[in-house]
């Protein structure tokens, strides 16, 4: 059995200043990032700017949230070169017992939360406003936490990410009429509007309730926790190869 020489916490801040060291050699690809979430945050909101809530306001809704998604899941891997010429590092001091692999993957999760948060609240207030989603600070605080959750798994769990978005927009306006029939074919009568779509029944249609929002969430976090979990994993089984 290994025995190592400093305390979990000793080894998760020691290795936590390293990181922060690297992301500082590596800050112009980090600025590109946060660049790149701005500006594409500012020209999806201008693109979609005042979206509406008609029928060509629904289908501009799905839209937006499926190109953030798939932006997003190519933005985030972008920071992954950053760690890959650590392993050859890694595999050599966790054999040799210099610290935990689940110290270095707790150090490297805590170095990049605040990152990924800032990401997210920058991508979410250039797009949001713009856009006209629901104008509802508890709404937005929402849409923040999904897209932060989206960036820390680099992998999209398009579904449930999609859902979330859907639900969080739907619910604020799951009372509201979408889509009107007016009936004016009468020329002696004043005619007659008759809703024909609300929020809800957006929602409806995609199988989805407002009962929904905080499952998605504990999904992604669940799915999160389970890439940790798996990553390390792996990690052990490289670090008792590297051993024989």
């Amino acid at each position: 059995m290994v025995r190592y020489k400093s305390s979990r916490i000793h080894e998760i801040l020691i290795l936590y200043n390293r990181f922060w060291k690297i992301i500082y050699r590596t800050r112009q690809l980090l600025l590109t990032n946060t660049l790149e979430a701005l500006l594409v945050g500012l020209v999806l909101g201008t693109i979609y700017i005042n979206i509406g809530f008609d029928k060509q306001g629904i289908e501009k809704r799905f839209g937006l949230f499926a190109f953030t998604l798939t932006f997003l899941l190519s933005s985030t891997t972008e920071t992954l070169p950053i760690f890959i010429n650590e392993r050859p590092i890694l595999l050599r001091e966790t054999s040799g017992g210099i610290y935990r692999l689940s110290s270095y993957l707790i150090a490297n999760t805590l170095v990049f939360l605040p990152y990924l948060l800032a990401i997210a609240i920058i991508y979410s207030v250039s797009v949001y406003f713009l856009v006209g989603l629901c104008a509802s600070w508890q709404a937005f605080a929402y849409f923040v936490l999904v897209i932060w959750i989206i960036v820390l798994m680099a992998n999209s769990m398009y579904k449930y990410a999609l859902d979330a978005l859907l639900i969080n927009e739907y619910g604020c306006l799951v009372s509201r009429c979408l889509i009107w029939y007016s009936d004016d074919r009468s020329k002696n009568s004043t005619g007659t509007s008759t809703c024909m779509v609300t929020g809800g029944d957006v929602l409806q249609k995609r199988g989805l309730h407002e009962g929904q929002r905080w499952t998605n969430i504990y999904i992604l976090i669940g799915f999160f926790v389970a890439y940790r979990v798996l990553c390390l994993m792996v990690l052990i089984r490289r670090v008792s190869r590297s051993k024989k």
